[in-house]
């Protein structure tokens, strides 16, 4: 057993670079490592003494400064003390413990790109938030009513503006609404399909006239025999 604490430490001054949680974006670092050898592993003499130690740090801070974004700078920092204030082992079976005094800070052009992506994130996320509103106002305002969807149809085009056609509303937004079963609404739907249906049957003169006869004789039925006759 090793009585490192009764042993003369031994310093370094750090100067480097730890990744966070961001890629690309990295703290920057600065202090003093000190490391406590044991007698047999300093007899391997002070450069690979100095070396273990160094490497011994990065294994420990990597994963730590990894795991916070830029911005979380203090948490990082924090981490770091709470990890490395005290003397402890520099690794598993290591003959060597190690403490360190360290500082992080964010060069300037990392503290650019951690504030144009913070930026960013937040553009998106209110993007996110007005279409959920958006959404929302549809749903619960618009989509309720056959009205009140054509009023909203109206309100859009005030202006001038056509970002939805009429034919668009009647095929796309009026079969959403929750309760449109007003004879309009109706209407416009059984107009919006027949429309439909004779757009396909231009391409097929058989089955055109096929269903020509077939809605005569229901119109026959029906005893509308002047629709009937303009068949």
């Amino acid at each position: 057993m090793h009585y490192f604490g009764l042993r003369r430490s031994m310093r370094l001054r750090i100067s480097a670079t730890w990744p966070t949680a961001l890629h690309g974006i990295h703290y920057s670092a600065g202090g003093v490592l000190r490391f406590r050898p044991a007698p047999e592993f300093r007899e391997r003499g002070r450069g690979v003494v100095r070396a273990a130690a160094r490497q011994a740090l990065d294994d420990i801070v990597r994963p730590i400064t990894s795991e916070h974004m830029p911005s979380a700078l203090d948490k990082a920092q924090n981490a770091l003390a709470l990890r490395l204030s005290a003397w402890g082992p520099a690794a598993e079976g290591c003959p060597m413990e190690i403490r360190a005094s360290i500082t992080l800070r964010l060069a300037p052009e990392d503290r650019a790109r951690s504030q144009a992506y913070d930026d960013a994130r937040r553009e998106q996320q209110l993007r996110h938030h007005l279409d959920t509103d958006q959404i929302d106002h549809l749903r619960h305002r618009v989509l309720v009513s056959a009205d009140a969807a054509r009023a909203w149809w109206i309100d859009l085009h005030r202006d001038g503006d056509r970002p939805i056609s009429w034919e668009e509303f009647n095929t796309q937004v009026l079969p959403y609404v929750g309760n449109a079963q007003d004879p309009q609404s109706k209407a416009m739907r059984a107009a919006a399909v027949l429309a439909q249906v004779m757009e396909r049957l231009d391409g097929d003169p058989g089955r055109h006239q096929q269903f020509r006869a077939t809605t005569r004789v229901v119109l026959q039925q029906m005893n509308w025999e002047d629709l009937a006759d303009e068949l």
